[in-house]
């Protein structure tokens, strides 16, 4: 959708930023029968993100990816030892994907944090909001947002070291900052995923194919 509203692409990025800002997530009851004054190209693009995370985390091609990157972590002599591979496994296909497609289209970053240049980002916090029926003001949505267009951490997705900055960043975030915390750790991440990405040039397409139109552009509905 070239011609879509800037809010359209900042309401396809939400549901991930929520959450890590510990404003509470957005689910499937939210965008199902939503308030008449929320902007309906927010709710499209908000409604996108859920369809696509249902079909990619459902599809039998990312339970394989999964598997091989579980495999691929434990076979690593890290120097502390990891543990729930299975978390990290998952992150580290959704992380190798980003990367995979910035090696392919360089030009996507811009293309991607242009819109949230072009979009009131305080109105949308107001709206996400009203959405989940907040008490109060998503004041760390808000401030996610900020450090989320100022850090620009997807640039750094088309190298190896910049992939495994991103895991680290995730271990980090779900109480694990003991592991990839030394530079050795980190250099044989970022190995893991230099070897890890040609793996995923022949599933990449499949696992990146959107869902079909009707589950969240033309239809109110979302099942």
């Amino acid at each position: 959708m070239p011609d879509a509203p800037a809010v359209f692409y900042v309401g396809n990025v939400l549901p991930d930023l929520l959450s890590v800002s510990g404003d509470g997530r957005l689910r499937q009851r939210h965008v199902a029968q939503p308030a008449a004054d929320i902007d309906a190209d927010l709710m499209r693009g908000l409604r996108l993100h859920l369809a696509t995370d249902q079909r990619f985390h459902g599809h039998p091609a990312f339970s394989a990816a999964n598997a091989q990157a579980g495999d691929l972590l434990r076979s690593v002599p890290f120097e502390t030892p990891l543990r729930r591979v299975f978390f990290l496994a998952h992150a580290f296909v959704e992380i190798a994907l980003d990367g995979l497609l910035l090696h392919q289209s360089p030009g996507l970053v811009e293309d991607f944090y242009a819109p949230f240049s072009d979009c009131d980002l305080a109105a949308v916090v107001t709206e996400i909001g009203a959405l989940t029926e907040s008490a109060g003001p998503l004041l760390g949505l808000a401030r996610v947002l900020e450090g989320f267009l100022e850090a620009r951490y997807l640039q750094h997705y088309a190298t190896g070291d910049g992939m495994a900055s991103a895991l680290s960043r995730v271990a980090r975030r779900a109480g694990l900052s003991d592991l990839f915390a030394s530079d050795t750790d980190r250099a044989i991440l970022a190995c893991c995923f230099d070897t890890y990405l040609p793996h995923l040039v022949a599933i990449g397409p499949e696992l990146l194919t959107p869902p079909a139109l009707s589950l969240w552009y033309n239809s109110g509905e979302f099942s």
